[in-house]
């Protein structure tokens, strides 16, 4: 404690500010991730799980019209509309991501990521007739208990 104190001594107001921040955090005063940065984090991953699927429809609908080359593959998803929309929603998210680790911790936000395969695999198979087997269940139920502990310590 004695090094962290003469460190914050030496440093300008807005250093002390940001070390006493760090300090804070490291001793578990914003460990809990309170109840809207969950829903922020979770709608995050389901929207990112949509646009992968409107990924996906745009390759399946390119493919059924022109299965041939890689190059006429990549220039007819060029003239999908999903295709588009998907990667502009993918933009958005690039920006929304920055506004989030601005005040949730990286390493609470970041796991939240993985929610996506889960939101995938489920939509997946309603809007697509995918199989979904017993395993991704019990895998989807091993990341939400994952998520629930970094949620609270």
């Amino acid at each position: 404690m004695e090094v962290g104190a003469v460190a914050i001594n030496r440093c300008p107001q807005r250093c002390q500010t940001l070390a006493l921040h760090a300090q804070s955090y490291l001793y578990g005063e914003l460990s809990r991730l309170v109840m809207a940065n969950i829903a922020l984090l979770v709608s995050y991953s389901f929207v990112l799980a949509l646009a992968q699927l409107l990924f996906k429809r745009a390759a399946l609908l390119v493919w059924q019209d022109n299965p041939h080359g890689m190059l006429q593959y990549g220039l007819g998803l060029l003239s999908e509309w999903t295709f588009w929309l998907a990667g502009t929603i993918l933009v958005g998210l690039m920006f929304a991501w920055g506004w989030l680790i601005s005040f949730i911790p990286l390493a609470k936000a970041y796991p939240f990521i993985v929610l996506a395969i889960v939101f995938t695999g489920f939509m997946d198979r309603l809007l697509f007739n995918q199989p979904v087997f017993w395993n991704f269940f019990v895998g989807s139920g091993i990341i939400v208990l994952g998520l629930i502990v970094v949620a609270y310590k």
